[in-house]
């Protein structure tokens, strides 16, 4: 199973991914025949076989050690993920029911391993329940512990983390934005923190802020959508025209059930055009299908 679950205090092992992926949300990844350029601005490069991009998916399921809901049917989220980006040629690290803590430590691992020092990419995943405090996003993790979204954001200022500078880093949170006093969720506790400058960023959110997100037993309806929009168009389209895309299929869906969520994206000096070229890197030949 592509989900490891772990108790608080436990030791984690930074650990790259490669068992088989077992998903019923599957989508076939349509494939790049050219490195895709965009005519009109410069393009981040996505060429290479073997260092494509880096996944770090983390899905915050059970709340064994917090008062929190378990999130039923989210686990569908990690195997759709993880089978998309392992067919866009990500290196895959994924992990479930992380504390506070244990996330940070994984993180900043990650951050400053080999494995992120010559990619080309870098897509951070974050699915549990959040909320506003005090105006900020916040997520919370397994043991009930509360992260302000610009705490996460501080591990990716240039001064922090030297190996992905002027490289494409993608968030994507598809938790709730409302308000988390409302749910009875812990404060967060004393220090101020700034919000870092950041640069070749973009966070996509599931939904606007102040609302909720939605989820069934296939997983979040954001994440299914962002799957089935990225295996269509990862091909020959940019990043951020996915995104819209995504926009304009959760309008369609939440109008179709009578629910409401309207996801967007936030674009932090992401100066280049996207593109993910599946199946496809420089100097490929015939005699590498």
């Amino acid at each position: 199973m592509p989900l490891l679950s772990v108790e608080p205090g436990h030791k984690l092992q930074l650990k790259e991914y490669t068992d088989e992926i077992s998903s019923e949300n599957k989508y076939e990844v349509k494939k790049s025949n050219k490195i895709m350029k965009h005519d009109k601005t410069e393009t981040y490069d996505m060429k290479t076989k073997n260092n494509r991009g880096v996944l770090f998916m983390v899905n915050i399921i059970n709340f064994e050690y917090a008062a929190e809901k378990d999130r039923n049917g989210a686990k569908n989220d990690t195997d759709a993920m993880l089978y998309l980006f392992k067919e866009l040629g990500f290196k895959l690290f994924s992990y479930t029911n992380l504390t506070k803590q244990q996330f940070f430590v994984l993180l900043e691992e990650l951050l400053k391993s080999e494995h992120t020092k010559n990619t080309e990419c870098f897509v951070m995943a974050l699915a549990s329940h959040g909320g506003l405090e005090n105006n900020e996003q916040c997520v919370v993790f397994a043991d009930g512990e509360i992260a302000e979204e610009r705490e996460i954001e501080a591990k990716f200022a240039e001064n922090a983390c030297n190996n992905l500078k002027k490289r494409p880093k993608i968030f994507i949170f598809p938790f709730c934005r409302g308000n988390m006093s409302e749910r009875g969720t812990d404060s967060i506790n004393g220090n101020v923190i700034e919000r870092p400058v950041l640069s070749d960023l973009i966070v996509c959110f599931a939904t606007s802020k102040g609302y909720v997100a939605y989820r069934d037993d296939f997983g979040t309806f954001y994440i299914q959508l962002f799957v089935e929009n990225m295996s269509d168009n990862a091909h020959d389209t940019m990043f951020e025209d996915i995104v819209k895309k995504i926009q304009t299929a959760m309008k369609n869906k939440c109008a179709a059930e009578g629910k409401a969520q309207t996801p967007n994206y936030e674009n932090r000096d992401f100066s280049k055009a996207l593109y993910f070229n599946p199946g496809y890197w420089e100097g490929k030949d015939e005699s590498d299908e």
